[in-house]
């Protein structure tokens, strides 16, 4: 619980912090709109009649001849994407480093660390990704035998959701612990290989305060998603609101992740001497 508290009370005197994934949120959402909206543009050019044949030959015509446009503009979105949630991780963790160093942090910090540390911290994403997939691997390999059988059942069998939840919190922690790798890596200067390795012994000793947290912090993004819903019904205000609110849990688990780091660090250095 004095992890809690603690991060809590270092975010609340940087409310900085938040900032990178305000950042994040704006670039990537702002560069998807546009795409959205340079799409709806083509689609309802000069021209456009109401008429529902019309409707359906624009629709495959943009299909047939600018598919491959299409693809090339979601990997673009989603490569930036990446890129830019590797730099705010890489920034973020960089200024969780500084408040714990100094007490404050500001977003020069964060483009210093975001510049030196991107590229490894985008690495450490994609093992995640690539860790999270094969161990969702046996759920793929099942539903795809079996797809036929559940689409004639009309609903799920015990056995598919016994595999999906099994394979899909093994997915989870597969993912925790690359992302979990990026603080032994920026905020320890660990090497690569050494940062996971941490990562992985350091949340294996201390999983009893990670198991806490995880309780916490799913009672609190329950909170949120019911706060985030009413506060929906508020146009634009309801929405910044809502987002802010995610952003400052978001800043309160870095900071959680970086004192519980160094609270099982020592102990396994000690383990290691």
């Amino acid at each position: 619980m004095y992890l809690i508290k603690k991060s809590v009370e270092l975010v609340n005197r940087n409310m900085v912090m938040i900032v990178p994934f305000l950042l994040h949120f704006v670039i990537v959402g702002g560069v998807s709109f546009i795409a959205i909206l340079g799409g709806s543009l083509w689609f309802f050019s000069p021209g456009a009649t109401d008429d529902e044949f019309y409707v359906l030959d624009r629709l495959i015509g943009i299909v047939s001849v600018s598919y491959p446009l299409l693809k090339i503009v979601g990997v673009f979105i989603l490569v930036l994407s990446l890129l830019i949630q590797a730099f705010v991780i890489s920034g973020g963790i960089g200024m969780g480093k500084e408040v714990l160093k100094r007490g404050s942090a500001n977003l020069s910090d964060f483009y210093i660390y975001g510049k030196k540390y991107f590229l490894k911290a985008l690495l450490i994403e994609m093992m995640g990704v690539v860790a999270s997939l094969l161990v969702m691997l046996p759920f793929f390999i099942y539903l795809l035998e079996n797809i036929s059988v559940l689409l004639a059942a009309g609903n799920l069998s015990i056995e598919f959701l016994a595999i999906f939840l099994v394979s899909g919190i093994a997915a989870a922690i597969a993912y925790f612990i690359a992302h979990f790798s990026m603080i032994p890596l920026i905020k320890g200067e660990s090497g690569f290989w050494k940062a996971i390795r941490s990562s992985f012994c350091i949340l294996l000793r201390g999983y009893k305060d990670a198991i806490f947290f995880l309780v916490v912090a799913i009672m609190a993004m329950t909170v949120a998603i019911i706060f985030s819903l009413v506060l929906f019904i508020i146009p634009i205000f309801g929405q910044v609101v809502a987002a802010i609110t995610q952003f400052y849990f978001l800043g309160v688990l870095l900071m959680w992740s970086m004192m519980f780091y160094d609270k099982y660090k020592d102990r396994q250095e000690e383990f290691e001497v």
